[in-house]
């Protein structure tokens, strides 16, 4: 049976000394003197400093190493106690505080890549398909499509968000650790409020002369408390359904690439909620519209979005065709498209025939990921691989 990974290490310690004195340790009553919360916390880091900066083959050190120096990896620590109740959202504030770069702005607006995300927004299930309990709320309505988008529906891969009732003890308490999150950063100037301006504002491009109309309506989609507190309650019943309700899969193939030959079986209810909404929060400040560039020699090579923020080749995105900085393929070598994280792992686990070349849509597509249900989807698994990989190295 898999071991749980927060406690492997520390068990097999345990056995070696197992003839030592042991100290009691003040917070727990394991009898030892591992501090086990340390070792927790230190997994908690180097699986998101995996998730964001990629793992591939290199070693165990190095992650360490790099964990060190990642500066979002110290702020999930702290998200993932304040979800855990560990601190309450005064001492997280006082924490984040005295981390490096925290609070930076949202910066180099691209309002083609608003306007790319923007299509899919209203081309989305809103006013077609909604959530039970959440018909009138717009911020929902327009990122609760079921997945994939452009193909028939997997079912496994949709569970009921009935399975958590609103009135569910747990889903009362982490619905309101998220919106007392959201509801402190709404008014800051760098988060949720500066995105929501973003996509609530036409622009006049006056070198282009194009005109980028608002992709929401300021007038009638407003970020008001009940929208807030909906829109957590329904993350939180997401976020809890897919970890526990959705079966544990394999992969369709054997893959020996790092990391994903760690892969082979994934399971969602390896990964702690705690840390899925940690992630997520760093990722995205629970932003579903928000958007990342991976930008060298001034060109756009990879894009995430949503949640999750999931890397996507930006040859990918249709509007590469028409601007040369947006992606490198050059339609000659067609394999330089596609090999990003989205594209392997809807090739490894979700049915799209190729990772590479012009089929890497055919089931999954990048759509999808602005799905909140795509987002979590996307994020649970590639978090249980790393994982993986993570109990098997250490």
């Amino acid at each position: 049976m898999k071991k749980s990974l927060f406690f492997t290490l520390l068990l097999s310690i345990i056995f070696i000394f197992s003839s030592c004195v042991l100290l009691n340790d003040s917070n727990t009553n394991t009898g030892t003197n591992i501090d086990w919360t340390e070792d927790e916390y230190q997994n908690v880091k180097l699986i998101y400093t995996a998730y964001n900066e990629g793992w591939g083959d290199y070693p165990f050190s190095e992650l360490e190493t790099r964990a060190e120096n990642n500066n979002g990896a110290e702020k999930v620590i702290y998200f993932y106690s304040y979800f855990k109740d560990e601190i309450n959202l005064n001492e997280l504030i006082n924490k984040l505080s005295t981390v490096k770069n925290w609070g930076e702005k949202l910066s180099d607006k691209d309002y083609r890549i608003r306007n790319y995300i923007g299509s899919i927004i209203k081309n989305s299930s809103y006013e077609n398909y909604n959530e039970s309990g959440y018909d009138d709320n717009w911020l929902i309505n327009y990122f609760d499509s079921k997945i994939p988008t452009n193909s028939p529906l997997i079912e496994s891969l949709n569970p009921n968000i009935n399975n958590y009732a609103p009135s569910n003890s747990e889903v009362i308490f982490l619905k309101n650790k998220i919106k007392d999150l959201i509801q402190y950063y709404l008014n800051d100037g760098n988060m949720f409020d500066l995105w929501y301006d973003f996509y609530a504002n036409s622009y006049n491009d006056s070198n282009s002369g194009i005109i980028y109309d608002e992709i929401f309506d300021k007038n009638n989609e407003v970020l008001t408390e009940k929208v807030i507190t909906e829109y957590s309650e329904y993350l939180t019943r997401i976020a809890l359904t897919y970890i526990n309700h959705v079966d544990s899969f394999n992969s369709l193939f054997t893959v020996n690439g790092e990391p994903w030959k760690y892969g082979d079986s994934i399971n969602f209810k390896n990964i702690p909620v705690e840390l899925l909404l940690a992630v997520l929060f760093q990722e995205s400040n629970f932003v579903p519209f928000s958007y990342r560039s991976e930008v060298s020699d001034n060109n756009i090579h990879g894009v995430s979005y949503s949640l999750s923020h999931i890397l996507i080749d930006s040859d990918r995105l249709s509007i590469s065709s028409v601007h040369d900085d947006i992606g490198d393929y050059d339609g000659i070598e067609a394999d330089k498209i596609g090999d990003k994280t989205f594209s392997i792992m809807s090739w490894i686990y979700f049915g799209n025939e190729e990772k590479e070349g012009e089929n890497t849509t055919n089931v999954f597509m990048n759509w999808d990921l602005v799905s909140i249900r795509g987002s979590i989807l996307y994020s649970l698994t590639y978090l249980d691989v790393l994982m993986n990989k993570l109990e098997a190295l250490k």
